[in-house]
């Protein structure tokens, strides 16, 4: 079997069925969907049945609610393609790009390939390609393509807009933290650091549907976020002292450093319940670009301040 596309679901019964028409309106033969109901309450578990039955691709898991990470992984181990990618069950694919995909991983004999998308809003406007993707003439070690991308400041995080070789995330045990938001950010810096092979394919595929009920946009999950998003900060400020390339493990945790300071002007985590996780001793021995110094400067002496200065430079247009 050539791919395996693996659809966590979670009470998304107003999307589900558009997600599904997209992944069965293919021109593959040889590809599977899983679909992983997480434990959802409403009926998107009873219409992820009735497609299993009407559809021989399709296969159902329903699972006690672990979570997006932990439905991934459910699904990443049943998975019986060569290849993998997961799509959200509120966002949607291009009919007949699915194969495109796995033409493409084959022919550059990919472990990632990495594609293009577009945002979609509840009004039906789309924007492409707003992060910046990495263009390559040829496949790179995952290390160099890591680097170069965020060279360029582009967004890499998302686990959705990519194809991946089975086995090469199998055999690296590349499996996702489960119990924590934003699991996307401690992920993939792990793959591209084991990647041996990954390219641009300039092919846009998925659409991702930002709507009043995505998790991240919920401004009462701000802090739940946040503090995962700083959780994560931990695991990745430790990967990126494994890093022997001097660039690359600067540019990784000026990263980070940037991840950890938006997630605590984001989720206002300047209360002194979060003092033993959030505070200025993360820093201490990362690199820092001189616009980080700073910000860093600001933190550390005022963290209320802090969050003033940078509501203040959104008011104007200038964003964190």
């Amino acid at each position: 079997m050539k791919l395996s596309v693996v659809v966590p679901i979670y009470n998304v019964e107003a999307f589900l069925r558009r997600c599904l028409d997209s992944l069965i309106n293919q021109t593959m033969d040889d590809y599977e969907v899983i679909l992983i109901d997480d434990g959802s309450s409403d009926k998107s578990g009873a219409i992820a049945d009735q497609y299993e039955k009407e559809y021989k691709i399709i296969k159902v898991i329903h699972q006690q609610n672990k979570g997006l990470s932990g439905a991934r992984n459910t699904g990443l181990r049943a998975a019986h393609g060569k290849y993998v990618v997961f799509v959200d069950s509120d966002d949607w694919i291009e009919i007949n790009t699915l194969k495109l995909l796995v033409n493409e991983a084959e022919r550059w004999n990919l472990d990632v390939g990495v594609a293009d998308f577009r945002y979609v809003y509840e009004n039906g406007v789309g924007t492409e390609n707003l992060e910046k993707p990495l263009r390559c003439s040829e496949a790179l070690a995952g290390p160099i393509f890591f680097k170069d991308s965020m060279k360029i400041l582009s967004s890499l995080a998302a686990v959705w807009k990519s194809i991946y070789r089975t086995s090469f995330l199998i055999e690296n045990h590349l499996f996702f933290r489960e119990g924590f938001n934003h699991e996307d950010e401690e992920w993939t810096p792990r793959v591209y650091l084991k990647a041996q092979r990954v390219k641009n394919i300039p092919i846009i595929f998925y659409n991702y549907f930002i709507h009043t009920d995505t998790i991240s946009k919920d401004p009462k999950s701000f802090e739940k976020n946040s503090l995962d998003l700083i959780s994560n900060c931990y695991e990745l400020k430790k990967l990126s002292f494994t890093v022997s390339d001097n660039e690359l493990r600067e540019l990784f945790q000026n990263r980070i450093a940037s991840l950890f300071l938006s997630a605590f002007y984001k989720g206002r985590l300047y209360s002194r319940k979060y003092k033993s996780i959030v505070n200025r001793s993360f820093f201490a021995d990362m690199y820092l670009s001189s616009a980080n110094k700073k910000k860093v400067i600001l933190f550390s002496l005022n963290k209320r301040l802090y969050v003033f200065v940078n509501s203040m430079k959104k008011i104007k247009g200038k964003y964190e």
